[in-house]
């Protein structure tokens, strides 16, 4: 049993209620998770300030004179901030956290805030390959260790910074995604661009006589909007709905889940979601999204072109014996020793340690 630790993971991004992804399902999880082991486990990340849980929480910051607002309503320590990278060396002080994890946006400022301010051993978890949004290198001396999230992710750090990752894929948890319904949806989350909404409209025109699902999931901008309308004007078999906090409701209404993205995935969450109900994915062949998909699916070239897609997603619909043996393989490889999340904690967990020993031998 590992030694119980104080544990902050850090990140510009906001986190629940006012801003959700993946990488809110998967700090939650692992926030949840490590406090079962015996961890005291915080959060810090940046305050928005919309609408009225983030009204409230303006008001409790003003009042407090703090650098930060803490509530607890997610079942452990969420601190939120303006300026998450200028405080989070002296929340981790005040906290006397042992180790902070900074995660995407700002990871090197934020790193270089704990690092001059407290004690915490420092470890780097990658969730994208946007290198721009990391504020610096993140090879920085007093860094031992770093986690990614897939086998691309690390590779590409690898090349690009010479560092050396443990991976630890997003921790799906089967039985909130799972659902014995199966619909007659072809689904597509997220229906921006880059995820490849072109594609998915254009399939959709291409089989009028199948319903598609697009489910909303990050804010779209007015620009964002707009290609959404025009992808969907004139064809009646698309609805869009919103995004849910239980996506069952979305899974079970599912028959094939498409994600054609146009960028380098780090990984492919709702790829992984969906194959814990046995959806087959017919995806991009990009980034780490292949080593979500695995044999539970198709993968494609991202620029394949329009005719090859078609062709796909026709004989997963017509072939039943070839969508039995997808769905299949779906399920089981949602089930593979790799994806269990006590698997995927301990792997954490070691981590960590590693790097609070090192940080105390240095």
């Amino acid at each position: 049993m590992p030694e119980a630790m104080k544990v902050l993971f850090a990140f510009k991004n906001g986190h629940w209620p006012e801003f959700s992804g993946g990488v809110q399902s998967n700090t939650d999880y692992l926030a949840r998770a490590l406090q079962q082991r015996g961890h005291e486990v915080s959060v810090l990340c940046s305050l928005f300030g919309r609408g009225r849980f983030g009204l409230l929480s303006r008001a409790k910051l003003k009042i407090s004179r703090m650098p930060w607002v803490c509530d607890t309503r997610l079942g452990y320590p969420v601190f939120r901030a303006w300026n998450v990278e200028s405080i989070a060396g002296q929340l981790a002080r005040h906290l006397q956290a042992d180790i902070v994890v900074p995660q995407c946006h700002q990871t090197v400022p934020i790193a270089h805030s704990i690092m001059g301010a407290s004690n915490a051993a420092v470890v780097p978890y990658f969730h994208n390959v946007e290198f721009n949004e990391l504020g610096g290198c993140p090879r920085l001396p007093g860094i031992n260790h770093y986690i990614s999230n897939s086998h691309f992710t690390a590779k590409r750090f690898e090349d690009e910074f010479g560092i050396v990752s443990d991976v630890v894929p997003p921790i799906i948890e089967c039985d909130r995604y799972a659902c014995n319904a199966r619909g007659d949806f072809v689904t597509f989350i997220n229906p921006i661009e880059k995820k490849g909404l072109n594609i998915a409209a254009e399939l959709a025109e291409c089989f009028p006589h199948i319903p598609f699902l697009f489910v909303r999931s990050w804010d779209l901008s007015a620009e964002q909007e707009d290609k959404l309308d025009q992808a969907c004007r004139g064809r009646g078999n698309i609805s869009v709905v919103q995004p849910t906090s239980d996506m069952r409701e979305i899974y079970s209404k599912t028959k094939i889940l498409i994600a054609p993205s146009q960028w380098a995935e780090a990984w492919g969450r709702v790829a992984s979601e969906a194959q814990c109900s046995g959806i087959p994915v017919l995806g991009s062949r990009i980034g780490g999204l292949v080593e979500a998909i695995g044999p539970g699916g198709i993968t494609l070239p991202s620029n394949a072109p329009i005719s090859v897609w078609i062709n796909a997603l026709g004989e997963m619909l017509k072939n039943e014996e070839l969508y039995r043996r997808l769905s299949a393989s779906a399920f089981q490889h949602s089930q593979r020793p790799g994806a269990n999340p006590d698997r995927q904690i301990t792997q954490l967990e070691l981590t960590m340690m590693q790097a609070i020993r090192s940080k105390n031998k240095s």
